[in-house]
């Protein structure tokens, strides 16, 4: 109601300009209105800030997300690593307690041959292939050990991963070393129990060949005549 008098009044000093040489214009105020538009404001502007502080706190919490994910992850990270470790280093110690265990037994074996090479010298060179064998790997395992051992970098240092599989290597090739010298060693033993024609390379063959051949025709002979 007082915004429609306030502007009929102001209509009404526009028409009263041409009759009177002094105009009066009445301006109202509405409170409520000017109250609500002004609560209206501190509304928004509560929200704003509001919205502001509410935009930096998800802030905050998104990047202290962030530093405690990258902290939990460098934390498993390293936790992963040292488990990594302590399995090489649990593996790596298996291998080097039944590496020496082969070498023990290559020792004692290697003992043994040389006393049976010694005692049958004319069965032990029917077995030269596997004195050759053991002697190959033998200075394979040398060379190795001497190219990771003698390498001309001053700063190498050798990680799990390697020494891993330099352990490995050498741990075969301890095993063949010592299958060979197993061998030698049963075939000497068992040398006097077995003639000694069948125990050359390929003659052997032929002979348990012609023993075919002859009980075959013995055979014939037998239906032939019979």
């Amino acid at each position: 109601m007082k915004k429609l008098t306030a502007i009929l009044a102001l209509f009404g000093g526009f028409t009263g300009v041409s009759s009177q040489s002094t105009s009066v214009v009445s301006v109202v105020i509405n409170e409520q209105l000017l109250a609500q538009i002004t609560k209206n404001q501190a509304v928004r502007l509560a929200s704003n800030e509001a919205f502001l502080n509410s935009y930096e706190k998800q802030k905050e919490m998104y990047d202290d997300v962030n530093r405690k994910i990258a902290q939990v992850i460098a934390i498993q990270q390293f936790i992963y690593d040292k488990l990594v470790n302590v399995n090489m280093a649990i593996k790596q110690g298996k291998r080097m307690y039944y590496l020496s265990k082969t070498f023990a037994e290559i020792g004692n074996n290697a003992g043994e041959v040389y006393q049976l090479t010694t005692k049958y010298p004319q069965y032990a060179v029917l077995l030269t292939r596997f004195y050759q064998g053991a002697t190959e790997e033998l200075i394979k395992m040398q060379a190795e050990l001497t190219e990771e051992i003698l390498r001309e970098d001053n700063d190498f240092l050798m990680d799990p991963y390697d020494r891993e599989k330099l352990i490995r290597n050498i741990s075969t090739k301890a095993q063949m070393i010592n299958g060979y010298l197993i061998c030698i060693k049963i075939r000497l033993k068992n040398a006097m129990d077995i003639p000694y024609i069948y125990q050359i390379p390929k003659i052997n063959t032929y002979v348990n060949l012609d023993k075919m051949i002859v009980s075959d025709i013995i055979q014939q002979f037998k239906y032939i005549f019979n």
